[in-house]
């Protein structure tokens, strides 16, 4: 990812929900989205609310949800932990980017005229916005006059392993905004300081969770954990020879890596992004 790809967000999820622009808010660099390109059809915003201020919560037909605070050019992208019911009565959850513990509902029944928003700092009545208006937020959108900003990079170890001389091997995920592409592998025989191999490929069984994680060194092999004692394994490349590896503790491990490298744990700031 170029530096053109991104942008400085803040993490608005906070008691300023609704206005991330407030004082004391952290930037984070974050992709630039594009909210309507895996949506087969015409574009639409699906379902949009706002608050007293002029501030709107809207949602792009996916599960992608935005909050465009009142007079701004960018809408930032919130990660969504949960739904239930239809497109008209319904209630969803969101998370902090940062803290899966710091979380809002929103709660709509767009059949009665009401919909809400409740954090764990307080809970506010939102407007439901016309079909006129969300056509216009929609235009405005695809005009590229409002900018959808995605997730931060939030780091977390996805598997946690050591191999019989010692060494580490880490694969780590984008703990907010999950995807294969985002996973990364990490070797060395210190946590304090871990080189990167790079990945080609993951695949994923249905099985319940067989993936093989492939890089230009070789592939760590993860079964399911209802094959029972199967083995987790690292195959060098070009060896053809499986390695039993240890699995362990994720908590500890990350606990003991912290934020000191957030290429694997945490997240990087935009001023760190723009120091590095």
């Amino acid at each position: 990812m170029t530096a053109t790809d991104l942008k400085a967000r803040p993490v608005p999820f906070l008691k300023t929900f609704f206005d991330p622009a407030a004082k004391g808010i952290e930037l984070y660099p974050a992709p630039v989205a594009r909210p309507f390109a895996r949506i087969y059809g015409e574009p639409e915003i699906q379902n949009a609310y706002k608050n007293e201020n002029g501030d709107v919560l809207f949602n792009t037909g996916s599960s992608d949800w935005y909050v465009l605070s009142a007079g701004s050019k960018e809408a930032y992208q919130l990660p969504q932990t949960g739904f239930g019911g239809s497109s008209k009565k319904f209630e969803t959850s969101f998370s902090s980017e940062l803290n899966r513990e710091q979380s809002a509902k929103l709660k709509v029944n767009e059949d009665e005229g009401m919909a809400s928003i409740k954090t764990s700092f307080d809970e506010m009545n939102l407007t439901i916005l016309s079909d006129d208006k969300k056509t216009a937020l929609l235009q405005s959108i695809l005009n590229d006059e409002i900018l959808c900003i995605g997730l931060p990079d939030v780091r977390d170890i996805e598997q946690a392993l050591q191999l019989p001389n010692g060494d580490y091997m880490i694969v780590s995920c984008n703990r907010t905004d999950y995807a294969y592409e985002t996973l990364r592998m990490f070797t060395g025989s210190s946590l304090d300081n871990l080189r990167e191999i790079e990945m080609t490929d993951v695949q994923r069984y249905r099985d319940g969770g067989s993936t093989y994680y492939v890089s230009k060194e070789g592939t760590i092999f993860s079964p399911t954990p209802f094959k029972g004692n199967a083995a987790t394994t690292w195959t060098p490349e070009g060896t053809g020879q499986a390695i039993e590896l240890t699995k362990l503790d994720k908590d500890k491990v990350a606990q003991e890596i912290g934020n000191k490298d957030t290429r694997i744990k945490g997240a990087k700031t935009w001023a760190e992004y723009t120091q590095g």
